[in-house]
């Protein structure tokens, strides 16, 4: 039987503030539950990952995690970037009435040391991030971090097929679980997962995560990618070392923009699931945690207020017209919490606690963070999200 049999939900999210704190707000109980898939993100001027990591085991207080990290390099803002950022500020306190101020001296020195200091900390950070990319000996420097504590599960990088294999070997190797996580529109995804189990002494030791993607789109082509790659992987394996696997089905269906769409979402990564299942295939569920599928315009052309109550297999939400009014977010709250059906369907935890607050006229979280802005808004959904499918999974 698996390691991991008794966790039924696997919800993938990242360390970036909002999400982390959603996580870290859940009571015990609905956290025994889960495996998380946390994708490890820069802290705030942060020179590797390790400050994340830290905040993240103590969210999970020793609960196993499946740890992989964002590969992006960073860059620091140009001194043209800068400059338009200074302009705006001061046309923002002409248009209040306000004249600016020029810094003096001794400010603008102090500024001028403080951006310093800011891209020597993102050279830091690429050089780590390139250490934890590189392939030699295994991708070492990915396994030793992430080994780092006992509950972690690292994901394998799949790049470089040799490295691949000889990563396998050394984490099952040391008595240690490790996870595959397949994006299932690559189509070299599933033959290089093939090669680097050859590096399993046992598959009950994998964990292996079909993730579909985004699939509001078409969720059946979805549901297809992870029947398809379910039928190869298992004549790959053969019958018995596949059975011994954990295998998850996993795919995200909130979308970037809720304009022009009905107020009630079904929650189709669900149905694919239970798709799959009815294919006869014994899968546990996986979701993107209800983060929503950034398109490159995603935040491009601003904001509009909204709010959102999830169920087990539905998202509602309300949207105000108030294009970067965080007055929006009191009346989106309000229309939900007078709204019988869908707010006795809530489920009991911090996120469904801040939606009733802002009902109220009350923006802040009560412990000095303002819920103005769509960043906090997005941990307040996935609180509620993660607290219904962990019951329902």
């Amino acid at each position: 039987m698996s390691h991991s049999s008794f966790r039924s939900y696997y919800p993938a999210f990242s360390t970036r503030e909002h999400e982390l704190r959603a996580y870290a707000t859940l009571d015990g109980p609905l956290k025994n539950r889960m495996l998380p898939v946390v994708t490890l993100t820069r802290d705030e001027a942060g020179e590797s990952f390790e400050g994340s990591l830290d905040a993240l085991l103590q969210a999970a207080g020793g609960r196993p995690l499946i740890v992989d990290f964002d590969p992006t390099f960073k860059t620091s803002p140009s001194d043209v970037e800068i400059e338009q950022r200074r302009l705006r500020r001061e046309a923002k306190l002409l248009r209040e009435g306000k004249t600016p101020r020029p810094p003096s001296p001794k400010q603008q020195e102090a500024w001028d040391r403080q951006r310093a200091a800011a891209r020597r900390a993102v050279e830091a950070f690429n050089q780590s991030v390139a250490r934890l990319q590189a392939p030699a000996d295994g991708y070492a420097a990915w396994r030793s971090l992430g080994l780092s504590a006992p509950n972690l599960i690292p994901t394998a990088k799949l790049g470089d097929p040799a490295a691949a294999l000889a990563q396998v070997e050394a984490v099952t190797g040391a008595g240690r679980r490790i996870a595959f996580r397949l994006n299932l529109r690559d189509p070299g995804a599933v033959a290089s997962f093939l090669y680097a189990a050859r590096g399993l002494n046992s598959t009950d030791r994998a964990i292996l995560i079909l993730d579909a993607g985004y699939v509001r789109d078409d969720a059946r082509a979805g549901m297809a990618r992870v029947v398809e790659a379910l039928d190869v992987i298992r004549r790959g394996l053969g019958g018995s070392a596949f059975a011994a696997m954990t295998t998850v089905c996993m795919a995200g269906s909130f979308p970037s923009s809720l304009r022009d769409l009905p107020t009630t979402l079904t929650i189709l990564e669900r149905d694919i699931h239970a798709a799959v299942v009815r294919h006869g295939w014994d899968v546990r569920y996986g979701d993107h945690a209800s983060i929503q599928h950034r398109s490159p315009m995603s935040g491009g052309r601003g904001w509009f207020p909204h709010v959102d109550v999830a169920h087990s297999r539905q998202w509602h939400f309300a949207l105000s017209d108030a294009k970067w009014d965080s007055d929006g977010y009191i009346e989106a709250a309000g229309a939900l919490v007078a709204n019988p059906p869908v707010w006795g369907g809530r489920a009991a935890c911090w996120g469904a606690a801040m939606v009733e607050r802002a009902s109220g006229g009350v923006l802040d979280d009560g412990a000095g963070s303002r819920l103005t802005t769509p960043g906090p808004w997005l941990g307040v959904r996935v609180s509620q999200h993660l607290s219904q499918q962990a019951v329902h999974s």
